[in-house]
């Protein structure tokens, strides 16, 4: 496990290679490995490296226990401004979060160790299969919040 000092940020997205299987693990466990807009960033860079690394053949995603992924952090990826501008902002960041999971090259397997909720079910039925382990639960709670389903999900889920 890698170690940080007190002024330097831990990994969000753990890695480690095994025998050309990548395995990203999500590592915010205080905070459910909730997606903030610096995760998703983390995560869509390691996607890319391992993408375009020959050494990777696949690629597992699974979360720091307890959780799998609660979705998006939206206090840790939204920021108050003009409705138009956060719409934009809201349409742009998941079209390229989206866009990460279907244009990947190789095959990448979630591993699902525990709740996954919104974006992190939608963005698993993305990928090549689901591996999900006893304690795994997939929630959608997209008309609770009041908002459109999205990740392909209106079309994949059926």
């Amino acid at each position: 496990m890698t170690q940080t000092h007190a002024n330097e940020a831990p990994n969000l997205i753990l890695k480690s290679l095994h025998n050309d299987v990548l395995t990203l693990t999500m590592n915010m466990p205080r905070r459910l490995n909730g997606w903030t807009a610096e995760m998703m960033t983390e995560l869509k860079s390691a996607l890319h490296d391992a993408g375009t690394t020959d050494e990777v053949q696949a690629v597992i995603l699974t979360g720091a226990d307890p959780y799998y992924c609660a979705g998006v952090n939206l206090g840790g990826t939204l920021q108050l401004g003009h409705p138009m501008k956060l719409h934009e902002s809201i349409v742009e960041n998941n079209q390229a979060l989206f866009d990460t999971f279907i244009d990947f090259p190789k095959p990448i397997l979630v591993a699902v160790n525990g709740p996954a909720i919104g974006a992190a079910v939608t963005s698993a039925t993305l990928c090549d299969g689901i591996i999900a382990s006893e304690s795994a639960t997939f929630s959608t709670p997209f008309a609770k919040l009041g908002v459109c389903p999205e990740g392909c999900s209106s079309i994949h889920f059926e």
